[in-house]
């Protein structure tokens, strides 16, 4: 994979899957290729958060609060 991405720094935060991308997206429901897509996931995968497309404060803001209570409700 060092040749896909010459970039150390990218390769460290790149996981390459070998799949069926359509089971995939279907699966995780991401309507498309044209986007990034980050989801946080719970240890018994339940989906806690998505987001889609490029970063927003909005976006990076609800990802905060949701570490947030987990956090608490670890901690409680």
């Amino acid at each position: 994979m060092r040749a896909g991405i010459p970039n150390p720094k990218s390769r460290e935060r790149t996981i390459t899957l070998y799949l069926e991308k359509d089971d995939f997206r279907a699966a995780l429901d991401l309507g498309d290729e044209e986007h990034i897509f980050a989801l946080l996931i719970d240890r018994q995968g339940e989906e806690l958060w998505r987001a889609r497309g490029v970063h927003s404060q909005s976006s990076e803001a609800e990802l905060l609060e949701v570490l947030g209570r987990q956090k608490q409700e670890a901690d409680a």
